[in-house]
């Protein structure tokens, strides 16, 4: 018997390469990740893709930075690390044959990256593994899963019906799950939010990368190659917070420092005690939270039927675009298209009065 740990969607370099969202990912890894491996004796990991979030580069700080917190530790420990191409470990989505994984860690001999469909052995259990599936790949694809001789299959998949991240519906495109019928268990990443239909399961992210994400359970996963069972590592710590102000809080019991290098929505239905309030978000300011976003309604005009709705509109709108940009793959700087929007925005709505 072994287990095998399962993870994905680790997306190393997220949100621009933010030192951030790097400082949250490596409290994860070093306080959880690690230290589970090394309590159960886990010597084999399965990845199932998007080790890296870039298509096409990746800052070299950022590369450094993960070769030591990450792929070091694996390498010191000893654990072998199956690594499955995802879409985001390529430069094209037509073939897999440039991906990061092969550019990037070709020094690491504990790190096998799969670019095409192979069946393998843990504890002489087999094992299938199949990377992304795009154009050049898809006959290959198709003649392994349907003759596979392995009762599990691990891969990076786009499947019609399932839920892509919390909120966005179903996927309406991609793979039909009927092809994967030959399979006991499937488990993919690909999507970040855990979902289960049949024989097949989505993973889900192990950390939070965009707003789509709070809220949701993350983590990663111990795989009993006996038993086919798996076992949920929560991973504890979130980036993202939402802080709902009140007159009545205790600002000076409050625990700023959590929020260091977080990204905060305050968001405040009403308020009187206007000194309060600037306290409250200048101590916020002072701890360096990562990014900083205050929805203020109590500007808004209440009456029978509530609160007014263009003002509601309006920053529903902002909120609904900059989750539509920060889940969107772009080869911009998703921040600078931010901004031009909100001035659109802002542009349309002094039109409109």
């Amino acid at each position: 018997m072994a287990k095998v740990a399962l993870i994905t969607d680790t997306h190393f370099g997220v949100r621009n390469d933010s030192p951030a969202f790097y400082e949250y990912q490596k409290e994860f890894y070093e306080d959880i990740f690690f230290p589970k491996l090394a309590e159960e004796k886990i010597d084999h990991i399965i990845h199932l893709g998007d080790m890296f979030d870039r298509r096409k580069y990746t800052n070299h700080v950022i590369l450094y930075n993960f070769k030591r917190m990450f792929f070091d530790t694996l390498r010191d420990m000893g654990v072998t690390m199956h690594l499955i191409v995802g879409n985001h470990d390529v430069a094209y989505k037509n073939t897999n044959v440039v991906n990061s994984p092969e550019l990037f860690l070709g020094e690491y001999p504990n790190i096998i990256p799969y670019i095409q469909p192979e069946v393998i052995r843990i504890d002489n259990t087999p094992l299938a593994l199949c990377p992304w599936v795009n154009s050049e790949n898809y006959k290959q694809f198709e003649d392994f899963v349907q003759n596979c001789n392995a009762d599990v299959l691990f891969g990076h998949y786009e499947i019609i019906g399932f839920e892509m991240h919390k909120g966005a519906g179903a996927c309406d495109s991609g793979l039909n799950g009927n092809i994967f019928k030959n399979f006991e268990q499937v488990y993919s990443g690909h999507f970040h939010e855990t979902s289960i239909q049949q024989n097949i399961m989505y993973l889900g992210a192990p950390t939070e990368y965009t707003w789509s994400d709070y809220g949701c359970t993350r983590g990663f996963y111990l795989y009993d190659t006996d038993t086919k069972k798996l076992e949920f590592v929560e991973n504890p710590y979130h980036m993202f917070h939402k802080i709902y102000y009140s007159d009545d809080m205790d600002i000076n019991s409050f625990d700023y420092g959590a929020l260091h290098g977080k990204v905060v929505h305050v968001i405040v239905p009403e308020k009187e005690n206007q000194l309060q309030y600037d306290t409250f978000i200048d101590r916020l300011n002072a701890v360096d939270i990562y990014q900083l976003d205050v929805i203020d309604n109590s500007q808004y005009h209440f009456n029978e039927e509530g609160a007014d709705e263009d003002s509601i509109k309006s920053e529903n709108t902002i909120k609904i675009v900059d989750s539509y940009i920060d889940n969107s793959e772009l080869s911009i700087d998703p921040d600078k298209l931010k901004t031009m929007f909100k001035e659109l925005h802002a542009e349309a709505v002094a039109l409109e009065d």
